[in-house]
């Protein structure tokens, strides 16, 4: 891989000099990430991927921006009582890993839940 693959040398009207706009660079090669979905994690679409990777390598697990990944999930569904964190205060779960149970983080064709 090298740099050329994601980002063009003479410049573009993307942010970083990307070939293409936000995750659809990364999605030429993670081709199973792309969709569509049913129900699609909308921070993919909007934020891009890097909203959770690091593109350019890190020491976390699947080039991840934080190393607990409960953790990068929390920096958006934070509030226990918005739409987007669907167990309440009393409910939510402080231990494990979020992707224990949404697996299918990056989009469903079955669950809006990204549930197994």
């Amino acid at each position: 891989m090298k740099c050329t693959d994601c980002h063009s040398p003479h410049g573009t009207s993307n942010r970083a000099t990307l070939r293409q706009s936000g995750w659809e660079t990364c999605v030429q090669c993670h081709v199973e990430k792309r969709g569509p979905f049913v129900f699609e994690h909308s921070a993919v679409k909007v934020e891009g991927c890097t909203i959770c990777h690091t593109p350019h390598g890190s020491v976390n697990r699947m080039l991840l921006a934080r190393r607990e990944e409960r953790f990068l999930c929390l920096q958006c569904h934070v509030d226990p009582f918005a739409v987007n964190v669907p167990h309440g205060r009393l409910g939510f779960q402080t231990r494990g890993e979020c992707v224990r149970c949404h697996a299918n983080i990056h989009g469903s064709n079955f669950d809006a839940n990204f549930l197994h």
